[in-house]
């Protein structure tokens, strides 16, 4: 996608540790919503600059296949993180990450 202030994308949830992130570009609202094949985990992690380390676990999300969350923040840029993966081979999820507002 074009926009930085949007993101979506497939990962792969068999395992851990793949991540969609967004750049928030002075929004202050972020949509989050998670379509996934199987119950998974995951995290919120930001930058406090464009250029930093990520902080992680600023949020989690745990113990369903599907979220949609609304988040108010001030970070510029977020990811979303599976933190914990379905085990079963071919899981994804379908993530979108949506800045606005601000």
């Amino acid at each position: 996608m074009t926009d930085k202030k949007e993101n979506a994308d497939t990962i792969d949830i068999e395992t851990a540790g793949n991540t969609v992130e967004v750049e928030t570009l002075g929004a202050t609202v972020l949509s989050l919503a998670i379509r996934g094949d199987g119950s998974a985990s995951y995290a919120i992690d930001a930058k406090l600059t464009r250029g930093g380390t990520w902080i992680q676990d600023v949020d989690t999300y745990t113990g369903s296949a599907d979220y949609d969350a609304t988040i108010t923040t001030g970070y510029p840029k977020l990811r979303v993180r599976c933190t914990s993966g379905t085990t079963t081979a071919g899981d994804s999820a379908d993530v979108t990450l949506s800045a606005g507002g601000g």
